[in-house]
């Protein structure tokens, strides 16, 4: 008899596979990243197609084999965003904490659950949250998920001589990633970026406080560019996303 397990998983991406299967990328609640192969699924009259398309929360029912991946028996969808799909801006945002999550994720890590959880909210989130700057809570996610999986910057000390980081007059460090006080920063480097006691502020808040918390914050546009930038330049520095 084959055995199975059950589990509730994330649908992070889907791509064709032999003839008429799909290889499937999900993050599953109990068992993190898996790698799975749905037989038949690109068959017009698949029953599963529907059930294991990217960006859904379905239940599902997986077959252990003895091959390289596992394969999906059975697939029920709890949750097809449907509100996330029906917004551009949304859809973008929720597509690229998909993508993420799958770059920064391997089988088999630890931290599993909690990196389900973290894009669950994320993605419950921007199913109702309409007024909220989407691009800096994707920055906000990205902080996150880096803490949950152990490569979050140093943004309490300086990175070189290990002191606490003082109002003014520090940079963000990309390459040793973290903050730098300007006592260490000696030359001029590309990879060395000023940064303000209100971005370093806004950013240690992030980690501890939930989305609907970051999203009342009063930032304007150019400490929500900075935010945004220093994420983003710490993302394509380390780890090319």
């Amino acid at each position: 008899m084959e055995e199975t397990y059950n589990t509730e998983a994330i649908i992070l991406d889907r791509i064709a596979f032999r003839e008429a299967d799909l290889k499937l990328v999900v993050f599953s609640q109990d068992k993190g990243k898996l790698e799975l192969v749905a037989r038949g699924a690109r068959k017009l009259k698949s029953r599963l197609a529907a059930h294991i398309e990217p960006l859904t929360l379905s239940k599902l029912m997986v077959i252990r084999s003895r091959n390289e991946y596992d394969l999906l028996g059975t697939s029920w969808g709890n949750d097809f965003f449907s509100s996330i799909k029906d917004d551009l801006g949304r859809l973008t945002q929720a597509g690229r904490a998909l993508k993420l999550v799958n770059n920064l994720s391997r089988p088999g890590e630890e931290e599993g659950e909690k990196v389900f959880f973290l894009l669950k909210s994320f993605l419950d989130f921007l199913k109702k949250e309409k007024e909220a700057d989407l691009d800096l809570l994707y920055g906000f996610f990205a902080l996150k998920l880096l803490t949950l999986i152990g490569f979050a910057p140093n943004l309490q000390t300086c990175v070189s001589c290990d002191i606490k980081a003082e109002r003014g007059g520090n940079f963000f460090d990309l390459g040793q990633g973290g903050i730098i006080c300007k006592k260490c920063c000696l030359q001029e480097k590309e990879s060395v970026l000023k940064v303000s006691d209100d971005c370093l502020k806004v950013l240690k808040f992030s980690l501890g406080n939930d989305f609907g918390k970051l999203s009342n914050l009063k930032i304007n546009k150019e400490l929500n560019k900075e935010i945004s930038e220093k994420i983003s330049s710490f993302l394509k520095y380390n780890f090319y996303c």
